[in-house]
């Protein structure tokens, strides 16, 4: 874990060093906002090209969460919906367990990404529909339902890798009153950077500056925020 005080210091230091930034003073509050926007950015892009790079899936281990037990839901002859968890970011895998009216014994079936919405298609398809004898059905991501084709299946519980979303970074205790709410009311917490590596922080910090660089100046080129957020699979 990354120290937020730290970052904190980062973002003042490098903004020191920028003409238009000198001696502006920033409040925590802002800067947290800054931090969390360029953390957020710098995941995204991350994840755009985790599942080609290994050394990028690497760098996101600390927010993968493996075989997570999902909630089930409404159930239909053709349908099983399971609630997706609250920090939910992007699918890595899924699975159920399983038996058919072929056979009582429970398996693990993998899942398939179906492409479109036409989920009759694949459940009518013999090529694609859910089978216990290939153990494997098909899934789509619909708002926070994963929603998985059960055919002749009996889905008995859903499991999931995920990349979960960062917890909001905050510094709420070196605010001008020691704490601050956030637009929506709920009181901002104290949370430092789930990253170890320093240089992960080091890109958070640069593209904050850079992102309230932008806010008062013209908008910097994105050539260098790609520039930045890729040294972060390096």
């Amino acid at each position: 874990m990354y120290d937020i005080n730290l970052m904190h210091y980062g973002f003042r230091r490098r903004a020191n060093k920028v003409d238009s930034l000198q001696n502006r003073n920033f409040y925590v509050e802002q800067i947290d906002d800054y931090l969390n926007e360029a953390l957020n950015s710098y995941v995204n892009e991350l994840l755009k090209v985790a599942e080609y790079n290994k050394s990028v899936d690497d760098s996101l281990q600390v927010l993968l969460k493996t075989d997570t037990l999902l909630p089930i839901g409404d159930v239909t002859a053709k349908i099983v919906k399971a609630t997706l968890p609250v920090d939910y970011l992007r699918h890595v895998r899924s699975y159920s367990k399983a038996s058919a009216e072929c056979c009582g014994i429970v398996q693990d079936i993998k899942h398939y990404r179906i492409q479109g919405d036409d989920e009759n298609a694949y459940i009518e398809d013999p090529l694609y529909k859910p089978s216990y004898l290939y153990r494997e059905t098909g899934y789509r991501i619909v708002g926070n339902t994963l929603r998985i084709l059960k055919g002749e299946l009996d889905i008995q519980q859903v499991f999931m890798d995920y990349y979960a979303k960062h917890p909001r970074l905050g510094n709420p205790d070196n605010a001008r009153t020691g704490a601050y709410n956030l637009a929506d009311g709920t009181p901002a917490v104290q949370q430092s950077l789930l990253f170890t590596n320093p240089k992960q922080a080091d890109i958070i910090m640069d593209l904050a500056v850079l992102a309230s660089y932008v806010d008062t100046n013209n908008p910097a080129d994105q050539n260098q925020v790609s520039k930045m957020t890729s040294m972060g699979s390096q």
